[in-house]
């Protein structure tokens, strides 16, 4: 395989990460406008 298992999870988490910090962004500039 090209990827392992271990860089697979490390990306995962970043865009999970990256997902759920940009949805608070999104929530917090929604309810404060």
């Amino acid at each position: 395989m090209f990827l392992d298992e271990e860089i697979v999870e490390d990306v995962i988490n970043i865009v999970f990460a990256t997902t759920l910090f940009f949805g608070i962004r999104f929530v917090i500039g929604y309810v404060v406008k």
